[in-house]
């Protein structure tokens, strides 16, 4: 998603030989629901959608140049603390026009938002992660909504569930869990899922909270089942791809994420670990 200091109502951009196009969100939801353009029911066909709307007509916040842009990366982790300014120079000189640093303790929220507020196309999250989850301060609903006002802030998490490592009790994990998913509910910014060897009840809650009422979301750094890549889907999530999806022995990985749409793919570093 784009960062919302451009508009809760974004537009969303789609690359074809010719040139640069954008899309209002009524169409963006047509396109999601393989709806044509032209009517209900018809078979979607993706240049009955653009033809029309060149980057002429676009807003003048959504005609930016082509770029990549680094959905989940940790600027604030100690490994860059002698060279976080040559790297994040390092990052744009490669082509990265936007990053979104994550937040993974509220107790490092204000300096995870001190680097987001440093530069212009810097963004950040706010909430715990499940390892920290037991040892972080509890957190209410209203305290990540409270965090999330401040416009730099595009994101609920990292949160989500974490059986491999089991760093916190599971049920501790679970109850943050459902705690950030409500923040995200309620401020409309995308949830944030890290989650490892726990698919089952990964999509369980996430199709239970659903039934609560719509929230947004992604699905970090993605190398869990077809299964659960394909209940997210179905609930409107994005699958976010790091470096892992390149790896010789990723071919079971490779094979999910050819059957989802390239408009429901993020890219990331999860910088400083992985391969970019």
């Amino acid at each position: 998603p784009h960062p919302r200091a451009h508009g809760r109502r974004h537009w969303r951009g789609v690359g074809r030989p010719r040139g640069r196009y954008w899309l209002h969100p009524c169409c963006r939801r047509r396109l999601l629901e393989g709806v044509s353009a032209t009517g209900p029911g018809r078979p979607f066909r993706p240049e009955a959608l653009i033809s029309a709307i060149s980057v002429d007509s676009a807003p003048e916040c959504a005609k930016y140049p082509d770029m990549l842009v680094d959905s989940h990366c940790h600027l604030d982790f100690d490994v860059f603390d002698e060279d976080r300014a040559d790297a994040i120079q390092r990052a744009k000189d490669a082509g990265i026009g936007t990053m979104v640093t994550i937040c993974t303790r509220v107790t490092r929220f204000e300096d995870i938002l001190s680097i987001a507020e440093s530069d212009p196309n810097i963004w950040c999250s706010v909430g715990i992660h499940p390892h920290q989850a037991e040892e972080e301060p509890r957190v209410s609903v209203e305290d990540l909504v409270t965090r999330a006002q401040n416009p730099k802030v595009v994101g609920i998490g990292e949160t989500g569930l974490d059986y491999y490592y089991d760093n916190s009790p599971r049920d501790v994990q679970q109850e943050s869990f459902r705690t950030h998913i409500a923040a995200a509910r309620e401020t409309g910014l995308p949830l944030i899922v890290h989650t490892r060897d726990a698919d089952e009840d990964m999509a369980d809650i996430l199709e239970d909270e659903m039934g609560k009422g719509a929230y947004p979301g992604v699905l970090h750094c993605f190398s869990s089942g077809a299964d659960l890549a394909r209940r997210a889907l179905d609930i409107g999530f994005y699958i976010s791809l790091s470096g892992i999806v390149t790896f010789k022995n990723a071919q079971d990985l490779r094979d999910i994420v050819e059957d989802v749409p390239l408009n429901r793919i993020l890219v990331e570093t999860d910088s400083p670990f992985l391969a970019p």
